[in-house]
């Protein structure tokens, strides 16, 4: 049903019309992204992501193609959140406090190593993929209870394939996210 495509996050556009800043009146990316980082904890997505690489597992990012004049060009419809924050380790991190900009430069990132996998939507399919879409947001995805949380972060402990590092990260955060 789509094509799939590796782009750079900064060829990227963002969805000017995504509901979490639709009602806004923004004339550029930066105020979108500095929207996010004030409302959207994006900064945290981004240090997570720049800390420990993306992954796409079973969260595709799904991007609008469109061409006008000879020149292609693709608008994120689902990860708007995750391209800002690509966006903002390598494009807006004015953004940031000078203390994350330092750390920022410790990770040595490179932009290379962000690329990002998109399925394609052109333009006559657009609607479909915003029914799709829309199912996940609007209905959402089952959660897992506390008790599927608590057996995942075990079997993942176990495993010698998690670096201890990442499972400890992973096991912090789980633990804060219980909800019994």
């Amino acid at each position: 049903m789509f094509d799939t495509v590796v782009l750079n996050p900064l060829k990227i556009n963002l969805d000017f019309n995504n509901p979490r800043f639709s009602m806004f009146d923004f004339n550029t990316e930066e105020e979108i992204v500095k929207y996010l980082v004030d409302f959207e904890q994006i900064k945290e997505l981004a240090f997570q992501i720049g800390e420990n690489g993306y992954n796409t597992i079973g969260e595709r990012i799904i991007v609008l193609k469109s061409g006008n004049a000879g020149k292609i060009n693709y608008t994120v419809l689902e990860g708007n959140r995750r391209i800002a924050s690509l966006k903002l380790l390598f494009q807006y991190s004015s953004l940031l406090t000078s203390s994350e900009r330092k750390k920022l430069e410790q990770l040595n990132l490179n932009l290379k190593d962000f690329e990002v996998s998109c399925d394609v939507v052109k333009e006559d399919t657009r609607d479909e993929a915003l029914f799709k879409i829309s199912a996940k947001h609007v209905d959402g995805i089952k959660t897992w209870s506390a008790t599927d949380k608590r057996v995942f972060l075990q079997n993942l402990s176990q495993s010698p394939l998690i670096f201890p590092s990442y499972a400890v990260t992973i096991l912090a955060v789980g633990i804060l996210d219980f909800s019994f």
